[in-house]
């Protein structure tokens, strides 16, 4: 495939465009597919399919699947997809929509940034599906679920802008999560004290005064920052009332939870082992109490049910207490309100196959870890303005909620929660492509081709 260059700069030409070349032989797409279009445009963008020239964008121009699309070093423009997606690509940024799928049932959108930088808003794949949206980029990919995000993969530029950017919003506390989702199968929605409702996934945060509801065939392990794991099972509504905890003092921690419907497996953590009076799942007939314990809870039309296997429950119900121990299942009925001692362990119980938290190995530390940004290094950047994403490789993730931030840098495979949230970033000088206002930015000066580095234009034949 010959290359036809025009502009001053060819070095740096003829490497964007053998990213592109790569890009473009690599898309399967044979007949245009229209996929959006553009709504605004300053300075010089271009679009090119696989075998074709290049051809400029202006506003109302349609975006095609496979299309490598290039913003000069001297503009921006912003695409609307036909599914209400709606994104700005920054200056010096190299995208292509792979694919934009609406048919009900499988729907999916899946972007690829190569470099430079997005801000984006979705639109109803991502409320269609909470997997049918993501973005890849050279070093991880960006599980989106009905989100306004920002992305960006930096070098040094973004340190230079950090300089003069206003400080980003204030992160949303961190202190306040209590709990993290750390296994998932099937489907998994937490439900906030508003009525809000969104579909978890690994690293999602959990916060009191929410409800974590999973649906048929599905289940979610739960970890706490007091190392307590909770397994919900199969149609199980489970809400948190009342979960404190200081590393410094966990004898002063508070744990209480409320079973709703369906059952859990629990395992205690450190506000359990330090005073076990703190901790109580309640229930609609009785509540539970622990020592030391590893034990499953079931609701049934009966009533209660709770099956110790390790250490010491009690259901409590009317002012009696009924220890159960080690191996031992006991019974709350709802008409009787006497709790009592089982025979044998129900079999529903033994044939659990949800899996038992002390089984799930959890690093506690990464799980919760923030780490303070000092200093602006190379990588990709992702903040989180509302709804969430999942940073992922092949080595770890970190799930993002509103006004978090992420940064995977250059030469590690592990992305990292961080604070305080980019100036760069949540503060962009480039517009939200949802702003009713846009109009040129007058920061940026136009030059036509071949007068400024940012804006060469290269074309392959």
């Amino acid at each position: 495939m010959p290359l036809t260059m025009t502009g001053t700069h060819m070095m740096d030409c003829a490497r964007r465009l053998t990213v592109a070349a790569l890009l473009a032989l690599g898309a399967a797409a044979t007949q245009a597919q229209e996929v959006g279009e553009v709504t605004f445009v300053q300075g010089v963008t271009s679009a090119q399919r696989p075998g074709q020239e290049a051809r400029f964008l202006a506003k109302g121009d349609s975006v095609n699947a496979g299309e490598v699309v290039n913003t000069s070093g001297r503009g921006f423009a912003v695409l609307g997809l036909k599914d209400g997606t709606r994104m700005t690509l920054r200056s010096n940024t190299t995208f292509v929509i792979d694919q934009l799928n609406q048919t009900a049932g499988s729907e999916s959108l899946v972007m690829n940034l190569v470099r430079g930088g997005l801000r984006a808003v979705t639109g109803l794949i991502s409320k269609a599906s909470s997997r049918g949206v993501r973005l890849t980029t050279p070093t991880a990919t960006v599980g989106i679920r009905g989100t306004e995000f920002d992305a960006r993969i930096c070098g040094p530029e973004c340190r230079r802008e950090a300089q003069y950017a206003r400080p980003g919003p204030q992160a949303a506390p961190q202190d306040l999560v209590v709990a993290r989702v750390v296994l998932v199968s099937g489907i998994a929605q937490a439900v906030g004290s508003d009525g809000a409702v969104r579909t978890l996934a690994q690293g999602a945060a959990l916060r009191n005064g929410e409800s974590v509801r999973t649906a048929a065939d599905s289940h979610a392990v739960l970890a706490f920052r007091d190392q307590t794991k909770v397994t919900l099972i199969p149609q199980t509504d489970f809400r948190l009332e009342d979960i404190r905890f200081s590393a410094a003092q966990p004898d002063q921690g508070n744990f209480l939870a409320r079973l709703v419907t369906g059952g859990l497996r629990s395992v205690t953590g450190l506000i359990g082992k330090a005073n076990s009076s703190r901790v109580k799942f309640v229930t609609p007939t009785a509540t539970v109490g622990i020592r030391g314990t590893g034990l499953d809870i079931r609701l049934t039309a009966d009533g209660t049910l709770l099956y110790t296997w390790d250490g010491t429950g009690t259901l409590d119900a009317n002012a009696q207490q009924l220890a159960v121990e080690k191996d031992r299942a006991g019974v709350l009925d709802g008409l009787r309100q006497v709790p009592e001692l089982l025979p044998e362990v129900p079999q529903a119980f033994l044939d659990e196959r949800s899996p038992r938290p002390d089984q799930v190995v959890v690093d506690i530390d990464a799980l919760f870890a923030v780490r303070r940004l000092d200093d602006v290094v190379p990588g990709l950047y992702v903040g989180v303005r509302s709804g969430n994403v999942n940073l992922a490789t092949a080595r770890g993730f970190v799930d993002l909620g509103p006004l978090e931030s992420a940064l995977l840098a250059d030469g590690s495979d592990q992305p990292l929660r961080i604070e305080p949230l980019p100036g760069f970033l949540f503060n962009d000088p480039f517009p939200l492509p949802d702003d009713v206002n846009l109009r040129p930015l007058r920061m940026i000066e136009l030059v036509g081709p071949g007068r400024d580095e940012g804006s060469d234009q290269c074309m392959m034949r």
